[in-house]
């Protein structure tokens, strides 16, 4: 439970505790597009920081990432108002990206074998891979984040590595 005194040290405490994983849940969604994500995270913690500090917030994780939902909805709200008033013709040819249902398929079942080759690995090593690859944290925010040393996300990461150029070598590169 949080007390309105010393409002903007909680902020700080909070961005420097849920800062990485919010700016994860924006990457994930606005494609790894680290610019927009940060400026985002940073709306995210302003919007906190404006709130009246004479309230209390009994859960902040929820809180934070109910906020951070209202942002991004705000944020693409904003971005379709844009896109209807700066209309663009299509250009006559469009390029094919060569998406076949074959292709689809194949992309598929490689993603399916990345998938149970991740659940092979232990908990730990699984969430430093998912965190550094999938959330884009750098080797030294995963650690931080999961309270672990550098040296163990590093190898940690190795063996996920190894495991799956093993995978691919076993089923080449299909």
């Amino acid at each position: 439970m949080t007390t309105p005194s010393g409002w903007s040290d909680q902020i700080s405490a909070w961005i420097s505790l849920y800062g990485p994983a919010v700016k994860g849940f924006f990457l994930r969604r606005l494609r790894h597009q680290p610019a927009e994500a940060d400026d985002l995270m940073q709306e995210v913690f302003l919007r906190l920081l404006k709130r009246r500090s004479d309230t209390v917030i009994d859960r902040p994780e929820q809180y934070i990432f109910q906020t951070a939902a209202n942002v991004l909805r705000d944020y693409l709200r904003q971005g379709q108002v844009r896109r209807r008033t700066e209309h663009d013709e299509l250009a006559d040819e469009i390029e094919d990206t060569g998406f076949t249902p074959e292709r689809v398929l194949l992309g598929r079942d490689r993603l399916n074998r990345l998938l149970a080759a991740l659940e092979t690995l232990d908990e730990r090593t699984r969430a430093v891979f998912v965190l550094h690859h999938f959330d884009a944290m750098k080797q030294t925010e995963v650690a931080q984040h999961l309270g672990i040393s550098l040296s163990t996300v590093e190898k940690s990461l190795a063996r996920a590595n190894k495991v799956l150029i093993e995978l691919k070598e076993k089923v080449g590169d299909s």
